[in-house]
Formats: structure tokens, C-alpha cells, sequence
């Protein structure tokens, strides 16, 4: 099937990620970031979520 005709333009366009170049610092806090998320989100996930990631990584 086409994208054009799965999608429309807008949501085409929103789904781009064009590559963006960061100096080391900005890695660094992106990744300070990023760590912070995953951790919140590991936090606030059930044991039953937990479990079925595991099967999930088999």
C-alpha cells in the first residue's frame, strides 16, 4: 500500500526526524535526560508490565 494513500500529507511530514548535530555537552545532558525518563517510567511501571518485557526481550 502507498503511504500517500495510508497517510496524509501532515502526518507524512510530522513523521520526518531530521538529524541534528550536538556538541558534547548537549550529549551529555540529552543523555542525563533520557536517563531520567527511563528511570520515572521504570518507577511508575506494574510488575505485571515488568514481566511481560521480560518475555517480550526472549
Amino acid at each position: 500500500m502507498n503511504a500517500k494513500k495510508k497517510h496524509t500529507p501532515a502526518e507524512l511530514a510530522e513523521a520526518l526526524v531530521f538529524p541534528v548535530a550536538l556538541t558534547p555537552a548537549q550529549k551529555k545532558e540529552a543523555a542525563k535526560q533520557l536517563a531520567t525518563a527511563r528511570k520515572k517510567t521504570r518507577k511508575e511501571m506494574t510488575e505485571r508490565n515488568r514481566l511481560a518485557l521480560q518475555l517480550l526481550k526472549f
